[in-house]
């Protein structure tokens, strides 16, 4: 093959040895959070979401083809800011691509350019010092290397966006003040590199984790005695013939409109003669035969959403016989937290095991479990808030209304739950919830990982730091001492009550009862088991 060009095999390898130097740096991408708290999860975000496209991508010497699975599945697969920026990043560069079986050093420029628009327009509140930055001002710089073979530009693509990356703290105060650059854009150049490597020849070892996502599902979750309750999720590519249609005049509206009728949760794009299809469905022999009609399938795959749904979703009530008004879906961190949601009316919880990150397509996947016209989400995380919007814009247009109450904590989430008027009307829950989550404050506390300063505030490797509705106030080796300083921030003494969400803290119970004496006049509630590790999140109303 001619080296100055790259098809879907290479590019196939390349993208392998990026998801390789991410796994490998994966740990110190997440130590580069601007926050002193142990939850940095850029690293595995960017790692997630790009591995779920490496398993979704077909073995392909087209690049187009290639390109179209990889960013089919990274869509899906999307987790918080990070993965779903670096999505819409490889759909920009899935879309600039979609003409070319193969391409050089200024294709890729260019489908690196739409991939910055892509994103850019996805992120609500864009801000200099991030990896859009990195990208666009890394891609601009290092266009001065095109005609020197893609070797040249990914090469002075790496030096250049390093240059950006050291400046990102003079763009970003917070960045400065804790003495970090910003980490999505450290993530990318380690996907530069990577991609290098491998365009070189270097050896690349690529081992999939092993996780829920990526793995099989477990067959014993279904068996004679199960209900058929969820359908079937398809993904297929369907190559227009003309044997069949004819293909200039055929129209991609209809032909959704008619496959619509069949399911739910549509996703269809035309490519040229080409129409990649996402589709939920309990008759996919009627999909199968109406798109047949018009072609054949290049790539085709059908799951059992019942299989999906038992490892994604942690926990569900029995579902009411009857299709609902209205129902609400909560992320919760552990299964404590779990059970309360579900007691509080949650019909559908999503656990998510500590690290408050859900995927698009656990998203889709539970709204369509929901069994209602009306499906409220609750986030519980401002990192899950963008992955939930993006779930909803891919959802679609459907017989089922999907609203997100923006809750960015657990204990906004308990609130709004527990304001709930089962009894009312729709708009009238929606309502109360609203109110319910808009008069929270919350507090949170957790060790902090390694030396670092923030808002002012410096924090030591093992101390605890407190944050009041996310800013940083207090940082101490006593954790009553740490939140005391928050508490009294969050103006605790004008409000009439507190519920603690306790993590394994040791001392919790001398911890509560320090709370209540320099507290006396507000009634302190604790549920245990919330986190698996040492962190705790106050709701005060």
């Amino acid at each position: 093959m001619d080296k100055t060009v790259f098809d879907g095999n290479k590019f196939s390898d390349m993208i392998k040895g990026a998801l390789c130097e991410l796994m490998i740096y994966e740990k110190e991408i997440d130590d580069l959070n601007v926050f002193p708290v142990p939850d940095g999860d850029t690293g595995a975000n960017m790692r997630r979401t790009l591995e779920l496209g490496v398993s979704r991508a077909p073995s392909t010497q087209k690049l187009n083809e290639y390109l179209d699975g990889l960013s089919t599945g990274m869509l899906f697969g999307a987790r918080g800011n990070s993965g779903v920026i670096l999505s819409q990043i490889f759909k920009g560069i899935a879309l600039s691509l979609k003409r070319y079986e193969c391409a050089n050093e200024n294709n890729l420029a260019e489908a690196l350019n739409l991939g910055y628009v892509t994103a850019y327009n996805t992120v609500l509140h864009p801000v200099e010092g991030t990896i859009l930055t990195v990208l666009r001002d890394g891609v601009a710089a290092a266009k001065s290397a095109l005609g020197g073979g893609i070797d040249a530009f990914l090469d002075k693509l790496i030096t250049e966006s390093k240059k950006v990356l050291q400046k990102t703290p003079e763009m970003l105060p917070v960045l400065k003040e804790a003495g970090v650059v910003d980490s999505g854009g450290f993530g990318l150049i380690k996907i530069y590199e990577g991609m290098l490597k491998a365009y070189r020849g270097e050896e690349i070892v690529y081992k999939p984790t092993e996780s829920s996502e990526l793995s099989a599902p477990d067959p014993s979750s279904f068996d004679e005695s199960s209900e058929f309750t969820f359908g079937y999720c398809m993904e297929f590519t369907l190559q227009l013939l003309k044997t069949k249609t004819d293909v200039d005049s055929f129209s991609e509206k209809r032909y959704t409109e008619q496959i619509s009728a069949l399911g739910s949760s549509i996703v269809a794009i035309r490519d040229k003669s080409r129409m990649r299809v996402h589709i939920h469905t309990f008759e996919p022999e009627k999909v199968i035969a109406l798109s047949r009609s018009y072609g054949e399938f290049v790539f085709f795959k059908l799951d059992n959403m019942a299989l999906q749904h038992n490892e994604t979703v942690s926990k569900k009530i029995t579902k009411s016989p009857k299709h609902k008004e209205l129902e609400i879906i909560s992320v919760a961190g552990s299964d404590g937290v779990a059970s309360v949601f579900d007691g509080l009316g949650s019909g559908v919880v999503i656990g998510v095991e500590n690290d408050m990150n859900v995927s698009v397509g656990e998203f889709i996947s539970a709204v369509e479990s929901a069994n209602a016209e009306t499906v409220i989400i609750l986030p519980n995380d401002k990192n899950v808030l963008q992955t939930a919007n993006q779930a909803v814009k891919m959802h679609g247009e459907t017989d089922i209304k999907v609203e997100i109450l923006p809750t960015k904590s657990i204990a906004e989430g308990y609130f709004a739950l527990a304001s709930d008027i089962p009894d009312g009307t729709a708009d009238e829950r929606i309502q109360a919830m609203k109110d319910g989550a808009a008069g929270v404050i919350t507090v949170h506390a957790s060790r902090c990982t390694r030396n670092r300063s923030c808002n002012g505030v410096k924090c030591a490797a093992g101390e605890f730091a407190s944050f009041a509705d996310g800013k940083l106030i207090k940082s101490d080796k006593d954790l009553f001492e740490s939140l005391k300083a928050a508490l009294y921030a969050a103006d605790i003494e004008e409000r009439e009550a507190a519920l603690v969400f306790m993590g394994e803290i040791d001392g919790a119970d001398e911890l509560l009862e320090r709370l209540e004496e320099e507290f006396p006049d507000i009634q302190i509630d604790r549920i245990d088991g919330a986190f698996s590790d040492e962190k705790l999140v106050i709701g005060i109303v």
